[in-house]
């Protein structure tokens, strides 16, 4: 098996943006060498476990020839120490570059693929690039996106672009901070944070345009169609609104579960697909209206 480094299989965008993905900080960086660690010296009579310190010189080896880094003589041995010197070291794409080399080394040998260890070993991984929002998983022995991406890359990304341009932060950050909370499993608090951004540029293009408006409703279904009075798709108004009557009651019970109310017997959980539906459609939603409500 031959290792293809991480750039050139994903081909991730220049530069790497750098919050979206390819970012480590001290407590995601300080969990995963835990997990690493813990793999680091096992005993070789255990035929259950695998040693990373063993295949220390392999790693480096691999790495090392695949960035060319430098000419490998037939006498240049890697001491066991090193993989874990140089995670430690690495920082950002660096260190998810060379976490990949590590995780294909161990998985390309038969011996290792199949141990329940190893198995755990990459489950411990997965879970904590999940918990700390990061943009990988481990599928057959390599680092890959999330499937996440997607939604990152046709929606959020370019209604970012669009807030950004208008100055428009908190909707930017709320955006942002939906697209986060997703990654990280907390979805109740994603969509409560993708209509909290839909709900700001709703109130941006009121307050631009100087549209007469009840202050005392802020429900999405009322104030969409004052903003698209006058406009080339008002015909569309009645159906949007109609979409936000729903989207709402979505909205009001995902924030009064997160406030440890309970409905009927049990909590209400939204699941992924669920949160992937409102960030896209709030995502569309938010860059239809401001190219179609805002005077130039």
């Amino acid at each position: 098996m031959i290792f293809v480094s991480l750039r050139d299989r994903l081909n991730p965008p220049q530069p790497v943006n750098e919050f979206v993905r390819d970012r480590t900080t001290t407590g995601f960086k300080n969990q995963i060498l835990n997990i690493i660690h813990r793999h680091y010296y096992s005993q070789h009579y255990d035929s259950m476990a695998f040693s990373i310190s063993s295949y220390s010189h392999e790693i480096v080896q691999t790495y090392a020839t695949s960035k060319s880094l430098e000419p490998l003589g037939p006498n240049k041995v890697y001491n066991e120490n090193a993989v874990y010197e140089i995670l430690k070291k690495s920082e950002d794409y660096a260190f998810f570059e060379f976490l990949d080399c590590v995780i294909f080394t161990l998985y390309s040998d038969p011996h290792i693929r199949y141990l329940p260890s190893f198995n755990e070993f990459i489950s411990d991984l997965n879970e904590s690039m999940k918990l700390h929002g990061v943009d990988y998983v481990i599928i057959e022995g390599h680092l890959e996106y999330r499937i996440e991406e997607t939604i990152f890359e046709s929606a959020v990304k370019p209604c970012l672009s669009i807030l950004q341009r208008q100055g428009l932060c908190d909707a930017d950050k709320y955006l942002l901070d939906s697209f986060q909370s997703y990654k990280q499993g907390n979805n109740n608090e994603a969509i409560e944070f993708a209509v909290k951004s839909l709900e700001n540029v709703v109130q941006y293009i009121l307050d631009v345009n100087k549209i007469d408006y009840d202050p005392k409703d802020m429900k999405l279904q009322n104030r969409i169609p004052l903003i698209m009075k006058g406009s080339n798709s008002e015909f569309l108004s009645k159906k949007m609104s109609g979409q936000y009557i729903q989207m709402e009651k979505i909205f009001q019970v995902a924030m009064s579960s997160r406030n440890e109310v309970t409905h009927g017997s049990k909590s209400f959980e939204a699941d992924d697909s669920l949160v992937e539906h409102t960030i896209n459609i709030v995502a569309a939603d938010i860059l239809f209206l401001m190219k179609t409500c805002l005077k130039n």
